[in-house]
């Protein structure tokens, strides 16, 4: 691939991450991009609900499992990945889900994804931006819920109570076992095959065998002691929200 395309890449996804901390800039840009109900929402005065996370944290199966669990379609703001997101919401008092997921296997998950294999965003870049996502919107903890990607994977009906609790709101808890969990990724395959064709082996939310065989490199590479410094950063922050979500076990 051509040095200066990766390079270009690169830039354009720290340009994005930094606007993404933003709420009066960042949500002009989401709501002028165009969006549809399962791909993406903008946080707006009618939402329901926002759920966001670092990508590869579970905010798509989170999403689906909510959704799909109400008698009727919820307005949740979800999957642009940005701070701005959470913190508009605490501004207006919407409620609001956090997840966090092990920065190792969110970045590397993410890494595994990044445009096709080309792997264009760096470790450093990954980890970086990670811990600002998070750091950045610490200070409003108060004003959401925290989930970590455990507590989502195995009890998310807890998490929605937690939810409900806080902001005396009555979402229809998700029903998590065999069947409902089943279900849930059936509505993601479909979601994505209409977006994404039916090759979804790079782009779908779901563990595939292709990302299983990638993983140990990644993981491998991230961790070395090239990135001991801002892995133990990252780590820090992860203790700190995983504290907050009460899951003593840190995955």
């Amino acid at each position: 691939m051509n040095h200066l395309y990766t390079k270009y890449r690169q830039l354009r996804y720290e340009m994005r991450c930094i606007i993404s901390l933003f709420p009066s800039i960042f949500l002009p840009i989401a709501k002028l991009r165009g969006y549809s109900l399962d791909r993406a929402q903008p946080v707006s005065l009618g939402t329901d609900l926002v759920i966001e996370s670092f990508p590869r944290s579970g905010n798509t199966f989170t999403y689906f499992a909510i959704q799909s669990s109400q008698p009727v379609p919820l307005q949740i703001a979800h999957h642009f990945h940005a701070p701005a997101q959470i913190i508009a919401a605490v501004r207006w008092k919407k409620p609001a889900l956090v997840i966090i997921r092990n920065p190792i296997d969110s970045i590397c998950s993410l890494i595994q994804r990044d445009v096709q294999g080309e792997n264009l965003i760096t470790p450093n870049q990954a980890f970086r931006n990670w811990i600002r996502f998070y750091e950045s919107i610490f200070e409003y903890r108060y004003g959401f819920v925290v989930a970590t990607f455990n507590q989502i994977t195995t009890d998310l009906g807890q998490v929605v109570q937690r939810i409900n609790n806080q902001f005396n709101t009555q979402f229809y808890q998700f029903q998590h076992n065999k069947e409902g969990v089943e279900s849930c990724f059936q509505k993601i395959e479909e979601h994505e095959k209409r977006i994404f064709g039916e090759d979804i082996e790079n782009s779908t939310a779901k563990p595939t065998p292709k990302r299983v065989d990638n993983k140990g490199y990644i993981l491998q590479k991230l961790n070395s002691n090239n990135y001991n410094e801002i892995h133990m950063r990252a780590n820090n922050v992860y203790a700190q929200y995983a504290s907050l979500a009460g899951d003593p076990s840190y995955e």
